[in-house]
């Protein structure tokens, strides 16, 4: 009998649960990776796990997902984590911490040669997000390379300060969700923190909930080996001119940027001091794939420095500029002359609620690689959208307020290679056509 080294299950209910676990019992010895996964009912996850089997010594990763877990030794069952092995990846998902938050803490300190840490959404009672301090001893988690907390309502604004001294991080991701706290200067992600986090190569700063969290724009500096970049949902261009022109001056200097996310949740209604000319800073990496800036707030001719002529984005791959705005509302869509030749390899252009016209959007056509697309006026006019019918190598397409114009939809039908296409309308209901487009074709739904 070939034994797996690698188990992972869904387990639905507690007898598929102790199946898993006679089966590790008999064969852990062999086991190097779990994957254990449970289903809720409602909120709760249903499916419990008080320990594992001693057997599991040799264990290196350990993933468990929307399950109810003891994980240290108590009422007379040793844990999950009080099982003697020491693995070196753990990923803790949308769990009931049947011991607390505490027991998790606790825990960290016993795991030495941790490397992969994942804290996702973990609550000990009713599913809400438990507060959280990341307080285990620096010296525990120095091997650190990953990092994640994810839907963690922490405790207090320094709780973690401990970062500091976890000098191996290679790739850091923070989700905090902090509704309970009064004033956006109560939590903001410090310079100190980060200073000694010489060899990131991902940092993932987002507020949940739609909050705004601080930080402060000496945080990127000397981060410039950074790949992957998303402050989605920080203030960080609204504390005065000076320091929104650091964080660009950071960006500048990070010529290995292959992602970057600046997007916001709702555009600022605060008029930018930045000079125009310091927003050529958001593409000065040559190797950008991923680009969005997303509900900021940018002054009129930001465009034209982010996309000059003569820059060359040949890796872009996907930019989304959804509901940018001017100070004085709307903004208008980037040229797409300039995108052609600044980066011809588009295959996503996310341009909703922006203001469109036809000289615009014709040079549509030079982006031979585009599949997606999604256009939403501002003002719901069909001004320019008449291009859109020539885009035969569309797969996903979406409009806003263009399902009356008979012309332009019958046009459609020569999207053969559509699987994708959504038509909404102020006030009614959206229209989602999905997967039977290329089987079907747009012309018989179009009649």
């Amino acid at each position: 009998m070939q034994v797996a080294s690698s188990i992972r299950a869904v387990v639905p209910s507690q007898h598929h649960a102790d199946s898993v676990l006679l089966y590790l019992a008999n064969h852990g010895q062999y086991v190097k990776s779990i994957d254990i996964a449970g289903t809720s009912d409602g909120c709760e996850p249903t499916v419990t796990f008080h320990e594992l089997p001693y057997s599991l010594q040799g264990l290196t990763s350990l993933v468990a997902k929307g399950l109810r877990l003891q994980l240290q030794p108590g009422d007379g069952h040793q844990g999950v984590l009080g099982l003697g092995a020491a693995p070196k990846q753990l990923q803790v998902d949308g769990c009931m911490l049947l011991d607390g938050v505490e027991a998790l803490t606790a825990a960290l300190s016993l795991l030495p040669g941790l490397q992969h840490l994942s804290i996702v959404d973990n609550s000990n009672s009713d599913s809400v997000v438990h507060s959280w301090r990341l307080d285990v001893p620096s010296g525990d988690l120095q091997q650190l390379t990953y990092l994640e907390l994810t839907w963690c309502n922490l405790e207090v604004p320094d709780s973690l300060q401990h970062l500091q001294a976890m000098t191996g991080l290679q790739d850091l991701r923070l989700g905090i969700v902090s509704g309970y706290i009064e004033s956006l200067s109560s939590y903001c992600v410090k310079a100190s923190m980060l200073l000694g986090l010489k060899h990131l190569t991902r940092l993932q700063l987002f507020h949940m909930l739609g909050r705004a969290m601080l930080m402060e724009p000496g945080a990127l500096a000397g981060h410039t080996q950074l790949q992957h970049l998303m402050i989605r949902g920080c203030s960080y261009f609204q504390e005065g001119e000076a320091e929104a022109e650091e964080l660009l001056s950071h960006l500048q200097k990070m010529q290995h940027l292959t992602h970057l996310d600046l997007g916001s949740y709702n555009a600022s209604h605060q008029e930018p001091s930045v000079p125009t000319a310091a927003y050529s800073a958001v593409t000065a990496s040559s190797k950008l794939q991923h680009l969005d800036i997303s509900c900021c707030m940018l002054p009129p001719g930001a465009w034209q420095h982010m996309f000059p002529a003569g820059r060359h984005l040949p890796h872009l791959q996907a930019l989304v500029v959804n509901e940018v705005r001017h100070p004085s509302g709307a903004a208008v869509a980037p040229e797409v002359s300039r995108l052609v030749s600044c980066c011809p390899g588009l295959q996503t252009l996310l341009m909703d609620y922006m203001q469109y016209s036809s000289e615009l959007l014709a040079p549509l056509t030079g982006l031979s690689s585009l599949h997606e697309l999604s256009l939403r006026s501002a003002c719901v006019s069909t001004e320019g959208m008449e291009v859109v019918s020539q885009l035969t190598g569309l797969r996903r397409l979406t409009l806003y307020g263009c399902s009356h114009a008979v012309g332009l939809m019958l046009s459609l039908t020569h999207l053969q290679q559509l699987t994708y296409l959504e038509l909404r309308e102020p006030n009614l209901t959206t229209v989602v056509l999905q997967n039977q487009v290329s089987s079907t074709g747009v012309g018989h739904m179009c009649r």
